[in-house]
């Protein structure tokens, strides 16, 4: 019986991991300063992602070098320091392939 439930317990291990995937949203930390000093309100924060390192904005044939984009939602600041969740599902140019790069 012993060995029946090891069994058991092995192979819906294994089931459960051929049906999982990687997490499509990732925790972002930062710190927002003005005037040097720290913010401490809710402010409106937006990410973009771009394939260029040189933040160029557009590829030598025109096109824009954005991959992904959040738009700006209010966030709140506390002492300068704010969490946010970047949410990978939505947001990609047509036919890119997020696996590819986070997979």
């Amino acid at each position: 019986m012993k060995k029946l439930f090891v069994w058991f317990v092995t192979i819906v291990g294994m089931v459960s991991l051929c049906f999982s995937e990687v997490p499509r949203t990732i925790n972002y930390q930062g710190k927002l300063f003005e005037s040097g000093g720290p913010v401490s309100d809710t402010r409106a924060i937006g990410y973009r992602l771009y394939k260029d390192i040189n933040n160029n904005h557009q590829w030598d044939d025109g096109t824009d070098s954005l991959v992904w984009e959040q738009i700006p939602a209010d966030v709140t600041v506390s002492d300068g320091l704010f969490s946010d969740t970047l949410d990978f599902s939505t947001g990609y140019e047509t036919g890119y392939d997020f696996e590819s790069v986070f997979g």
